[in-house]
C-alpha cells in the first residue's frame, strides 16, 4: 500500500526546500524551480498510491524533479551554466543522505567545491557544463586529445564527489 495524498502532501512541503535546491541546481532560476516543484508535487498526488514510504517519496521527486527540469531547458533551449547530469548522478548519494538531513547544504557545498578547483579544472567546467560543449569539442578548442579531455573530466568528478562528500561529513 502506497502513501496517502495527506502523507505525499507533508513530505514534500516539509523538504520543500531541499527540492527546490536541487532543481534549482539545474535550472539556475528561483522561479522555474519553484514552479517545477508544484509540477512534481501534482504528479506526486497522482501517483501517492505507487509511492511505498516517506524515503521513497524523496528518491522519487528527485528524479522527477530532475526529468523535468532538464525536460525545461531543452524545450527552452537554455544552455545555462548548470550541473551535468552525470555529474548529478555521482552526486545522488550526498543528495540522499542530505534528504535525511535538516538543511539543503548540498547545493552550497558544491558551489564551495567548485570555487576551490584550479583555474584549469574550472576552465573544462565551464566548456563542458557552462558551454555544454561535447569532449571532442572541448578537445579541438583546447588543442589537447580527447581521451586527456574525459581523463580530466574525470578527476574533476571525483575531486568534487570527495570534496562535498568532506563538506557534508563536516557539517554533520
Amino acid at each position: 500500500m502506497g502513501l496517502s495524498q495527506e502523507e505525499v502532501i507533508h513530505g514534500l512541503f516539509s523538504d520543500r526546500a531541499k527540492l527546490i535546491a536541487y532543481i534549482r541546481a539545474i535550472v539556475l532560476s528561483q522561479h522555474t524551480a519553484e514552479d517545477i516543484h508544484q509540477e512534481v508535487v501534482l504528479e506526486a498526488l497522482r501517483k501517492a498510491g505507487d509511492i511505498a514510504d516517506p524515503d521513497h517519496l524523496l528518491a522519487w521527486a528527485r528524479q522527477v524533479a530532475k526529468m523535468r527540469a532538464f525536460n525545461h531547458l531543452k524545450r527552452q533551449k537554455l544552455h545555462p551554466r548548470t550541473i551535468d547530469p552525470e555529474l548529478l548522478e555521482l552526486l545522488e548519494p550526498a543528495w540522499e543522505a542530505e534528504s535525511k538531513s535538516s538543511s539543503p547544504a548540498v547545493v552550497e557545498a558544491l558551489a564551495r567545491c567548485v570555487e576551490s578547483l584550479t583555474p584549469r579544472s574550472r576552465k573544462l567546467v565551464d566548456l563542458r557544463f557552462g558551454d555544454r560543449l561535447s569532449g571532442s569539442q572541448m578537445s579541438a578548442k583546447l588543442g589537447i586529445k580527447l581521451p586527456s579531455v574525459y581523463m580530466a573530466l574525470s578527476r574533476i568528478y571525483r575531486m568534487l564527489d570527495d570534496c562535498v562528500r568532506r563538506k557534508m561529513a563536516e557539517t554533520a
